[in-house]
């Protein structure tokens, strides 16, 4: 083989490896994409999305069945996405946090004792 032949022959070895290294970087980057934009809307959230008038008003239960107060309102970022649940906790609006709530058909529940709720900051509105 001549010095050419063997140039061109190491530069393709080399190549190829450093494409299909390329191509797999742009295949994990689609899948981490895609399981981003899965985690972006949990499927209970966009069935708020369309719902929440529904649990506005109803009540609100503890993961032990007790009752935790009024359903005032839902709280969305700018993002679209649902930020808190609005309770009136024994006579104070409680902002509870997205991830502290879970709802299954018309049963909303709080995944936080009675002095968890009590520590949260009374919720007055937005100025």
């Amino acid at each position: 083989m001549n010095i050419p032949a063997l140039a061109i022959a190491v530069s393709l070895a080399l190549a190829v490896p450093a494409a299909l290294s390329a191509q797999e970087r742009q295949q994990d980057q689609a899948q981490q994409d895609q399981a981003q934009q899965g985690q972006q809307q949990p499927p209970q959230q966009a069935q708020l999305s369309a719902d929440a008038h529904h649990i506005i008003g109803k009540t609100a239960a503890s993961q032990q069945g007790k009752d935790v107060g009024e359903i005032k309102d839902i709280l969305v970022g700018q993002d679209g996405r649902v930020q808190a649940m609005v309770v009136d906790v024994k006579g104070k609006n409680r902002a509870i946090p997205w991830d502290q709530v879970s709802m299954q058909a018309d049963q909303v529940t709080v995944k936080m004792n009675d002095q968890q709720l009590s520590q949260l900051p009374e919720y007055k509105g937005e100025n």
